[in-house]
């Protein structure tokens, strides 16, 4: 599917879950190693000090943290925790966790595993971890890997993924994985970029504009950045007889937000995609 244009085209523009079951077990390869040579060497990934620079929301680290009320990641996150009293949170992907300052500072945490592919984010966040056992009855631990490769025997209240699932290609496997070290009764929580009509059309826009469909470029930019859509965690769910979809969020891109009240549902114009799972129990 990958070896010509039309297909890569393909693999861009379908869903994930579709495109990822189209792929050879050599092409789904390449995407994985793609996948971890790019979380682990791209410059910010590797120094956590520059990541989210100039971004507004979303992608700042830990010291750049502030509740605003327009960051809907750290709302429903806050009204989560304030709600449910979690105690024991896994983040996957933290990255320089920006928003896991919320979780960690926030009293009714006080177990935190966070677990990432990159090294670099994990020693930026071990002492800012350290100061906040420092003051209170918390304990962390943090894991350098992919989760579908680590063993972790744990159960927690809170799963957090926060623009961590459009990096994963396989994701039902993922999500089984999550749902195994979930609690009865638990929640995971995701959010990430959506694969809409805002996305759609700026991947077509790429491919005639800037060379995306130039088989020297895209061999070397297969790793995942495959956005998400509420169609594909059905289809996951829908394999999982204990974990449902709780509730869903969109983000619309500025230039239309101020005319959501046109849309029925803003899925189709949406940029971004929150979503809570529960597991029976």
């Amino acid at each position: 599917m990958l070896k010509n244009p039309f297909g890569f085209l393909s693999y861009l523009l379908l869903r994930n879950d579709i495109g990822w079951k189209m792929l050879s077990d050599n092409e789904k390869q390449m995407v994985i190693e793609a996948n971890k040579d790019y979380n682990t060497h791209r410059q910010d990934y590797s120094n956590p000090q520059i990541y989210g620079i100039n971004r507004s929301t979303g992608g700042e680290n830990w010291d750049a943290f502030q509740l605003r009320q327009d960051d809907i990641r750290a709302q429903v996150l806050l009204n989560l925790l304030n709600d449910k009293k979690l105690a024991k949170v896994l983040e996957v992907g933290p990255g320089a966790g920006f928003h896991t300052r919320l979780i960690c500072e926030h009293s009714d945490v006080r177990e935190y595993t966070a677990v990432d592919i990159g090294r670099a984010f994990l020693d930026y966040l071990s002492p800012r971890l350290e100061k906040i056992r420092g003051q209170r009855d918390f304990r962390y631990d943090l894991i350098s890997g992919e989760i579908t490769e680590i063993n972790l025997t744990e159960k927690f209240g809170l799963i957090v993924l926060l623009s961590t699932v459009h990096h994963i290609p396989n994701r039902t496997a993922f999500f089984k994985k999550l749902g195994d070290m979930l609690a009865d009764g638990g929640f995971i929580f995701c959010f990430d970029p959506s694969h809409y009509l805002p996305r759609i059309l700026n991947l077509i826009k790429k491919c005639i504009f800037s060379g995306y469909l130039r088989k020297e470029f895209y061999l070397k930019n297969i790793s995942t950045h495959h956005m998400c859509s509420l169609g594909e965690y059905r289809q996951i769910t829908g394999q999982m007889k204990n974990l449902k979809i709780e509730k869903t969020f969109y983000k619309l891109p500025k230039k239309i937000e101020k005319f959501k009240w046109l849309f029925r549902s803003g899925a189709l114009f949406s940029n971004e995609i929150g979503v809570i799972f529960k597991k029976a129990g």
